[in-house]
């Protein structure tokens, strides 16, 4: 019941109407019951989409959400699970794993002058990513995978979106994926970089491999999906001087001594 609260409370202040309040509200306890009483047969995974307007700090964001997209909205928005400490002027936000670009939208909005880097393979999710930040300039979209070794890789795109992920069995929907070298060879910057990166298990390819370009990288938060990951990710941070500063369930953030 406290969280539902807390959620209320999270509508009232950021829904730019009574309609979007309602509406965010609404889709908030559709999501609960259908995870608490499956029963209830709720289409938690459904496509459809709600137009809603989102209000912070007076700037309001059009929005297209799904009902599966509530959790990520709360992550992001309200509990901050992403937040960057860094002040820095003249920052590129690398967001890896878009998901529909609430992050992206949250990191424009931390840093209006920060050009983010928004890279999410899963069609059905890069189609809301597009719309939720299109009338935002400084967000570049790129619909693509982020592996070890740039190539078509596939895509298990079964169950809710925030959950797609690259799969090794070499069966799913073909992507085309690039390194994170080959995403900064993107950005083309010599300003400071910092990064946000959940790929679902798919850092695991991508830290056992070539990891030079964390000398690149300012600030890391990375959401992980197992200790031997979490292990792994902290070595590799440790030995290009990033360290870690904050470790919130699966959620690390390190940053450059």
């Amino acid at each position: 019941m406290s969280i539902l609260l807390s959620r209320l409370r999270f509508c009232i202040r950021h829904g730019k109407t009574w309609r979007d309040t309602w509406l965010l509200y609404r889709l908030t306890i559709l999501f609960v019951l259908g995870r608490r009483l499956p029963w209830l047969a709720i289409d938690l995974q459904s496509r459809h989409t709600y137009s809603v307007t989102l209000t912070k700090d007076s700037q309001g964001y059009v929005l297209m959400l799904r009902l599966q997209d509530m959790p990520i909205l709360y992550e992001v928005w309200m509990d901050k699970c992403y937040h960057f400490s860094s002040s820095m002027a003249d920052t590129t936000v690398l967001d890896i794993g878009a998901n529909v670009g609430l992050a992206s939208i949250y990191f424009h909005h931390m840093y209006p002058s920060a050009h983010v880097i928004a890279v999410e393979p899963s069609a059905t999710n890069v189609t809301c990513l597009v719309y939720n930040t299109s009338k935002i300039p400084l967000i570049t979209v790129i619909p693509k995978a982020v592996v070890a070794t740039s190539g078509t890789v596939y895509m298990n795109c079964g169950g809710l979106g925030y959950n797609h992920k690259v799969t090794n069995d070499g069966e799913g929907q073909p992507v085309s994926g690039l390194t994170v070298a080959d995403i900064l060879a993107l950005a083309n910057t010599n300003g400071p970089i910092v990064m946000k990166m959940d790929i679902e298990g798919g850092e695991l390819a991508i830290f056992d491999g070539d990891v030079s370009w964390l000398n690149s990288i300012d600030e890391l938060v990375i959401e992980v999906h197992s200790e031997p990951i979490r292990s792994l990710v902290s070595a590799s941070c440790g030995h290009y001087g990033l360290l870690l500063v904050s470790s919130d369930r699966s959620i690390d953030h390190y940053r450059r001594s």
